[in-house]
């Protein structure tokens, strides 16, 4: 079994100039990999979720975000896909990471990559 992890493999973002997003606001963020996801068991398809990091967040349900699932492979994964993050509730800081399955990103540190929202 090989427990190696692949530095070049990542998230890449293009991020809303602020963090703070006001009651029933919005803001997007652009998400794509900075290497294309490895083939394995010949599927070289990475899926990536997000869910609010509980021991970072002083609220837990005040955003929601679309889409819930995105899909990588070798060949769109130098494409930027799009998430809404709306806030649904006022609150302080809440702080979503990723989740990534696939493709060897599954070794990948997750916790690099989170996002803060104000």
């Amino acid at each position: 079994m090989n427990n190696c992890t692949d530095l070049n493999l990542g998230l890449d973002f293009l991020l809303p100039s602020s963090p703070i997003i006001k009651l029933n606001e919005s803001v997007t963020v652009k998400i794509r990999l900075t290497s294309p996801p490895h083939r394995i068991n010949e599927n070289d398809t990475m899926t990536l979720q997000w869910q609010v990091d509980k021991t970072s967040s002083e609220c837990q349900d005040c955003l929601k975000w679309e889409s819930k699932q995105f899909y990588f492979n070798i060949d769109n994964f130098h494409h930027y896909q799009t998430m809404i993050v709306t806030r649904v509730k006022d609150g302080s800081e809440t702080t979503i990471r990723p989740i990534m399955n696939g493709g060897g990103y599954d070794k990948v540190r997750s916790d690099v990559y989170r996002l803060l929202f104000r």
